[in-house]
């Protein structure tokens, strides 16, 4: 199974569904997103998250702006 000491939590998820999110607006993300029942948090440079994990939701990190500069799950 690898070396367990340096395995993630995450690494026993297939987070592969991302990819698909890759390229999309913010706009087209979330609607994406609640079209197909993922909870969706929206990541602001200044956001505070809270500390609950949802391996089934997205996470998408925007800039003040509000482009999308990152996809995550969690």
């Amino acid at each position: 199974m690898g070396d367990q000491a340096s395995e993630s939590v995450w690494d026993r998820f297939d987070n592969t569904w991302l990819e698909e999110y890759r390229g999309l607006s913010l706009n087209a993300a979330v609607r994406k997103a609640e079209a197909e029942g993922r909870p969706v948090r929206v990541v602001r440079p200044d956001s505070i998250l809270s500390a609950d994990l949802s391996f089934n939701r997205l996470n998408v990190h925007v800039n003040a702006a509000g482009d999308v500069q990152g996809l995550g799950v969690g």
